[in-house]
């Protein structure tokens, strides 16, 4: 049975984390008047520690992915929301803690470009109950991303999950 998360409404808790790049300068400053405009609008918003923006990444790859871990898993977030991309998402597939993430209560994961390499090796099973996301239609060349297969045993590629109303 496919899960979804139930819609975003004021008072509900907003968590922002960056997977890859971080934000620094003029972008941090972009991040804060976002996040306080989601505050503006009635969202209970936390700001994740993984955010710096001085290197190639807002943090190493293991408190990265300890970190969407934990957001994904708690009860209180509804909706996980990193402020862009990077190239660096990559290093989390692996970190990620798969088994906490199959039992957790469904959250919205927000987000394109980078981030669908963390959406992307997740199994069918999962992937209602984590995010809507369309992937690419090509098949994977990279064997970790066996775990994408569909009830045909084909890969899970190109499909898209997603919720439709008559």
């Amino acid at each position: 049975m496919i899960r979804y998360p139930a819609p975003l409404r004021p008072g509900d808790k907003i968590a922002v984390t960056s997977p890859s790049a971080g934000a620094s300068g003029p972008g941090a400053e972009r991040v804060d008047f976002c996040v306080d405009w989601l505050r503006t609008a009635g969202y209970d918003v936390v700001v994740g520690q993984c955010m710096d923006g001085s290197g190639l990444t807002s943090a190493p790859a293991e408190q990265r992915a300890a970190e969407l871990t934990v957001m994904l898993c708690d009860p209180d977030v509804r909706c996980v929301l990193p402020p862009w991309g990077g190239e660096t998402a990559i290093d989390l597939v692996d970190l990620l803690d798969w088994d906490a993430l199959a039992v957790a209560e469904p959250t919205w994961l927000v987000g394109y470009s980078d981030l669908s390499t963390v959406l992307l090796p997740i199994p069918p099973d999962l992937a209602g109950q984590r995010c809507t996301a369309t992937t690419s239609p090509t098949r994977p060349t990279d064997p970790r991303q066996a775990c994408c297969r569909g009830p045909s045993s084909q890969p899970a590629l190109g499909r898209t999950s997603s919720v439709t109303r008559d």
